[in-house]
């Protein structure tokens, strides 16, 4: 919550007003927007309406790193699949050109604030014009952006042609992709490289027969080259490897776990690079060339994603076994339905409704792609104030604790707050008006109400209540022209006689008052007479169960001179002074009850007394 407690910044505001939560006034103080909450915050399309292959229109997407999907204190490195194809005849319109340069800038942020640290372009050589011009401007993007990478996939449309012609040597084809790669794309210093040497991933390549010596022969640079799919057989051309996903025809259900679980094993025992895979699923009943019953992977409103970042874990990748990187299958393949760039839908339905002073909210739908939920606060329901942070699972806020505005009505909308790359989902409004505010209680104690000047009072609002909120704030004014005092107490001393109103008044969080008040008598100050030995008892109301201060003042002839002065209580000395001074001002405590207090002074001629008879209330 953006809230900053009170007891933070003022800390003259006494302990129990702290200890209160949220002991704050409200302040409606608007931050956002419904309109903003909704809005596509993504780099696709805002004319993009979505496929029935299950990939949404875009939205509002959770910005949470995608790392944090896989095992605590990951340092892998996660990477997107990109295609750089769209905005040609030959696939769909997903309403921009993949070679804008604004449109792959917008798609390198977007992927940077979700956490994504680099990208696979699946590259089909020099001459598909849309695909190498989109590969240039990614890279020049990458450069713009310092540790964000990218690295060149050739993929097997790149040799077909090749492959289809007379006469054409595909491994010669393959050679002069991977050399122009090489003098175009691997000298920027956003390649990725794996163990100092340029990446180059292959995709389905291997189903034509080529001459890989041939190739490593004559292909400069010493590629590291990442091949697809190792299962315990390993190929001498490769490196590395990566998977990607694996689609059981028969069984759209089938998240294919064990495709991961079997490529996790099998790599944990090699030394080869590894590159994970992370997907939301898999439906190709978009894709143009699809003429048969298309492949389905289910979605599961998110739940393929979340699984397949958890099998990490569950196959042995762990903070001492770190995986090394993970690709995300795929950024933004909108065909085969795996494109997470407009987001992930979590299938909820959230319904907001007010009982008493709670809001409460049903959902409808699969709640395991929420990663929390924020409420938000209006007073016209499009400017938006957070109000608060529920955790995932539960659906009910106690308003109580804010202390809302009195006699008002609110709009209040919940949020769901995706997991990472989910859509973030929020619902409707929902009125609120809150109860009117009662009364506080102001209490205002003293520690004494009459005495000669100069009189210390001590004043305390402590005892002071409020049936609905805490205590914010309290000033005492002590009636003599004084500037008001903030806090729960404070002392006063009146030197000038006369009669004062201590006023009191205290501030629940409700912004209800309440006033006390109490008055003091000041006498005028102790007078003596030099001439004659005299003892002056003065501020005897002060005496108390508690260490209360008191006056006394003893005074000798003109030529005489004080030995030493004692308070005698009881017929008990409790306390004397030898010095030449004439005056004592000590704290003494006596019981509840009468009580004889004498006071005894001694001097060149001998001792003489004062006493009188005094009650402690």
């Amino acid at each position: 919550m953006p809230r900053i407690s009170r007891c933070a910044l003022v800390p003259v505001l006494i302990a129990f007003i702290c200890s209160a939560a949220f002991a704050q006034q409200f302040i409606y103080k608007p931050s956002t927007t419904l309109a903003l909450q909704r809005a596509n915050n993504t780099s696709a399309a805002s004319s993009f309406a979505g496929l029935d292959n299950g990939i949404p229109a875009p939205g509002n997407v959770s910005k949470l790193s995608t790392s944090s999907l896989l095992y605590p204190h990951n340092s892998s490195t996660v990477y997107a699949q990109f295609e750089p194809w769209f905005g040609q005849s030959t696939h769909i319109n997903v309403g921009y050109s993949s070679d804008s340069a604004a449109q792959v800038q917008l798609q390198v942020q977007d992927m940077l604030s979700r956490g994504i640290h680099g990208v696979i372009v699946d590259w089909y050589g020099p001459n598909a014009a849309i695909e190498n011009s989109t590969t240039l401007l990614m890279m020049t993007e990458a450069q713009n952006n310092p540790g964000f990478t990218f690295a060149v996939q050739e993929d097997a449309g790149a040799l077909t042609t090749c492959a289809n012609t007379v006469g054409c040597n595909v491994t010669q084809q393959l050679i002069s992709d991977l050399t122009y790669a090489y003098n175009t794309y691997e000298g920027s210093p956003s390649y990725m490289t794996i163990h100092g040497r340029p990446a180059v991933f292959c995709f389905g390549v291997d189903q034509y027969p080529i001459n890989w010596t041939t190739v490593l022969a004559n292909v400069p640079g010493n590629p590291y080259i990442m091949f697809n799919g190792f299962n315990g057989t390993n190929l001498p051309q490769a490196n590395g490897y990566y998977t990607w996903v694996e689609v059981d025809a028969s069984n759209p259900n089938d998240e294919s776990l064990s495709v991961l679980s079997t490529f996790y094993s099998a790599m944990q025992a090699t030394t080869d690079y590894t590159v994970g895979a992370a997907y939301i699923g898999f439906n190709e009943s978009a894709a143009p060339w699809i003429t048969g019953t298309p492949r389905i992977m289910n979605q599961k409103c998110g739940q393929t994603w979340l699984d397949t970042f958890h099998k990490t874990d569950t196959s042995g990748y762990s903070p001492t076994n770190q995986l090394p990187a993970l690709q995300v299958v795929t950024w933004n393949d909108y065909e085969e339905g795996t494109a997470i760039e407009a987001g992930i839908s979590n299938c909820i339905v959230i319904t907001p409704s007010i009982a008493a002073n709670s809001l409460n909210w049903s959902i409808t739908g699969n709640e395991v792609g929420v990663k929390n939920y924020a409420v938000y606060i209006s007073r016209d329901g499009e400017a938006l104030m957070p109000l608060a942070t529920v955790a995932s699972g539960t659906h009910t806020l106690n308003l109580t604790p804010f202390y809302l505005t009195p006699s008002t009505t609110f709009q209040l909308l919940v949020q769901a707050v995706g997991q990472p790359s989910f859509l973030n989902v929020t619902s409707s409004p929902v009125s609120y008006t809150t109860p009117a505010a009662q009364k506080p209680a102001a209490v205002l104690t003293i520690s004494v109400d009459s005495g000669p000047a100069p009189l210390s009072v001590t004043a305390s609002t402590a005892g002071s209540s409020s049936p609905d909120a805490p205590i914010l704030s309290s000033t005492l004014n002590f009636g003599d022209g004084s500037a008001a005092v903030a806090g729960l107490s404070a002392t006063h001393i009146y030197r000038t006689a006369g009669t004062y109103t201590v006023t009191a008044t205290v501030t629940d969080a409700l912004g209800a008052t309440a006033s006390a008040t109490r008055s003091v008598k000041v006498a005028a100050p102790c007078t003596i007479s030099t001439t004659n030995r005299t003892i002056t008892i003065c501020n005897p109301g002060q005496y108390s169960t508690d260490t209360s201060p008191v006056t006394v003042l003893g005074y000798a002839t003109d030529t005489s001179t004080i030995h030493s002065m004692s308070i005698v209580v009881d017929g008990k000395v409790v306390f004397t002074q030898t010095s030449a001074t004439r005056e004592i001002n000590v704290p003494v405590t006596i019981a509840v009850g009468l009580h004889s207090l004498v006071v005894e002074a001694t001097d060149s001629r001998g001792t003489f007394t004062h006493g009188i008879t005094m009650r402690v209330p």
